[in-house]
């Protein structure tokens, strides 16, 4: 139970993390060596919670809460394939799909964390 705990926090952090990238561009960002150094990463990030989140549902078992946690996870999987032949896309088609699931990903996640608090 306590791993799956740590995992599911994690998860959310490193999510958080990764809706803040568009913070990059941003004065604020760029005046704070600390932010800029954190939120280099983003890719990394990304891949960190796709591990992490899949290793939280494997040890999350079979519960009906699954199947939100399951699209989510969905959701994440798409984003990152999608970000594969992101050298071969244009970039601003890249980019609308890029946040369009990354959105997806935020609400359904949402769900997921409603669902199971419920």
């Amino acid at each position: 139970m306590l791993p799956e705990k740590i995992l599911s926090h994690l998860c959310i952090l490193l999510l958080i993390i990764c809706c803040m990238a568009p913070l990059r561009k941003t004065k604020t960002c760029q005046k704070s060596p600390f932010l800029r150094k954190i939120l280099k990463h983003h890719t990394i990030y990304g891949i960190l919670l796709f591990i992490f989140a899949f290793i939280h549902g494997i040890l999350a078992g079979k519960q009906p809460r699954m199947i939100t946690g399951k699209l989510a996870w969905l959701a994440l999987f798409f984003l990152i394939i999608l970000a594969l032949p992101k050298k071969r896309m244009q970039k601003k088609l890249w980019m609308n799909l890029h946040i369009a699931l990354s959105i997806l990903s935020c609400f359904l996640v949402l769900v997921h964390i409603g669902y199971v608090l419920l």
